[in-house]
């Protein structure tokens, strides 16, 4: 996925919503697919039951410096800890590169 995002891409919206294939390889993969230039990321992952804090970290270590705004959504998602939601829930790319 992150191979065919355009170069000029400035805002991503993403709903992942129940995808029981998506994994933490599936996140890193994403991750670094970002493009440089990106401004606005929204990824929707509600009920991705797969999903691990080290999905999330992978996420996090790919954001471009250029992301000025992040939204990301992990409801049902059992197996995050609190110290992820956290990060997540600050909203902001700093703290979720930080805590990566």
């Amino acid at each position: 996925l992150g191979a065919a995002l355009k170069t000029s891409m400035r805002h991503l919206d993403l709903n992942f919503s129940g995808c029981k294939s998506l994994t933490d390889a599936g996140l890193a993969a994403l991750g670094a697919g970002l493009r440089d230039g990106l401004r606005h990321l929204s990824l929707n992952f509600s009920w991705c039951q797969d999903l691990t804090d080290a999905g999330l970290a992978a996420l996090g270590a790919g954001l471009p410096d250029s992301t000025q705004q992040l939204h990301l959504k992990f409801m049902g998602c059992q197996q995050l800890t609190n110290a992820c939601r956290d990060a997540c829930r600050q909203g902001t790319v700093d703290a979720l590169k930080s805590w990566a």
